[in-house]
């Protein structure tokens, strides 16, 4: 409302100025009037400034984040609700599914990758720090699961079949599990990678080894840091089926899933998405905000144009006389254009150093809430502060070069 105000305000003034005392050059402003009006469209340029850098930056931070490696391959991964299914079953699927052509990888976990969820703690068994204890986030997967997402491995040999009999026995006790773990985590627990290999741990009453280090991956959020995170075979219950497909045949491989969907699961509803959509939520909010940041720098840039142009017409309809004595004098078009576009690009400049520091602050404590996040560069408000400047020249420029081609014998006259 206030910038609408400040657009509005000039337009409307100049409406109650009578043309024969304006053209002469004289004025019917109250005193003061001039430091209101420069006063509003210096207001005016802050805002639209404010919003351009804010716009510029948030751009710059939802790029980053949508380029940046978060340690897994989420392209392409067919994300499939199981509605709970026993591994028999999904083994059954898995085998049919591979052989659908554009299928490059199967696999299952509890839960899809986004909702991996903490609650979990692990310690050592043997060793001098049996006593340690270590918050993780955990998720339990099928064999192909660090395969299928890219997960890069830097220590240890992925799970296999092996692994996965070992913990499908009735007697929790009986079962042992191969553990693999992000490299925070193993650091977390003072090792090294390669030393951690073959340590025994506890992880709420499972117990195991680790049999793999990977690379620090990120599920959650980029709002997040990447947590401690273990790995390990399920027992008996998996909630997703996830398939990597090459692209190519995506849709023939959900057709031939769906086909075969009654068979496999008659009472589980046939759902899926991508895994890359999930993701893609995590950022909707911060997506909305960026939006609406475009929406406001163009309204901004809009009602600071009109106040600009506006006191122009004003400006230059209160100079009419001296601009007229001035070509009368041998001033060109160029020189009269200068003189007229410098008075309001000093207003705009004033506008650019108040709102600088004021859009710096405010986006760097919208930064503060990634965990990942792009610096601040000085190229952000030297590309805003230009197109301002370019803006409120091109604003001013009709009216000031509409003024340097009038006849000075018109302005002169009433003289």
């Amino acid at each position: 409302m206030p910038t609408l105000l400040a657009g509005t305000y000039p337009s409307l003034y100049l409406s109650a100025f009578k043309p024969i005392v304006t053209l002469k050059g004289k004025s019917s402003a109250q005193p003061g009037g001039a430091i209101v009006r420069k006063s509003l469209v210096v207001f005016q340029f802050v805002v639209s400034v404010f919003f351009i850098i804010s716009t510029l930056i948030a751009g710059n931070q939802l790029k980053y984040i949508q380029e940046m490696n978060t340690g897994l391959n989420r392209e392409q991964v067919l994300v499939i609700n199981t509605g709970g299914s026993p591994y028999q079953k999904i083994e059954v699927l898995k085998n049919d599914v591979l052989q659908q052509e554009g299928v490059l990888s199967v696999t299952a976990s509890y839960d899809s990758p986004v909702n991996v969820g903490g609650g979990y703690t692990i310690n050592q068994a043997d060793g001098k720090n049996a006593d340690f204890n270590l918050s993780v986030t955990a998720i339990p997967i099928e064999k192909s699961f660090i395969k299928t997402l890219g997960i890069k491995i830097i220590a240890g040999a992925d799970l296999d079949m092996g692994d996965e009999q070992q913990v499908r026995t009735e007697k929790e006790e009986d079962r042992k599990y191969g553990f693999v773990l992000n490299e925070m985590a193993v650091k977390a627990m003072g090792w090294s990678p390669q030393q951690a290999i073959g340590k025994r741990i506890g992880l709420n009453g499972r117990m195991g080894t680790i049999k793999a280090v990977t690379n620090n991956f990120n599920f959650a959020s980029l709002h997040e840091a990447v947590t401690p995170i273990v790995m390990f075979p399920e027992y008996d219950w998996f909630g997703k089926l996830l398939i990597k497909t090459s692209g190519k045949n995506t849709a023939k491989v959900i057709a031939a899933i769906q086909s075969r969907w009654k068979t496999f699961s008659p009472n589980t509803p046939f759902e899926y998405h991508f895994l890359d959509e999930e993701f893609d939520q995590m950022y909707k909010t911060d997506q909305r905000t960026g939006e609406i940041l475009k929406v406001f720098t163009l309204v901004t840039i809009f009602i600071s144009c009109l106040g600009l142009f506006g006191l122009a017409v004003f400006t230059t309809r209160q100079r009419v006389k001296e601009i007229g004595i001035r070509k009368v004098l041998g001033a060109g078009v160029l020189n009269i254009v200068g003189l007229i576009s410098s008075d309001f690009l000093k207003l705009v400049i004033i506008a650019i150093v108040i709102s600088s520091p004021l859009a710096y602050y405010f986006m760097h404590q919208w930064l503060e809430d990634f965990a990942y996040r792009i610096n601040i560069q000085l190229w952000v408000f030297a590309l805003a502060g230009g197109m301002a400047v370019l803006i409120a020249f091109v604003t001013v420029s009709y009216q000031s070069i509409k003024a340097a081609l009038s006849n000075p014998v018109n302005s002169l006259r009433s003289e």
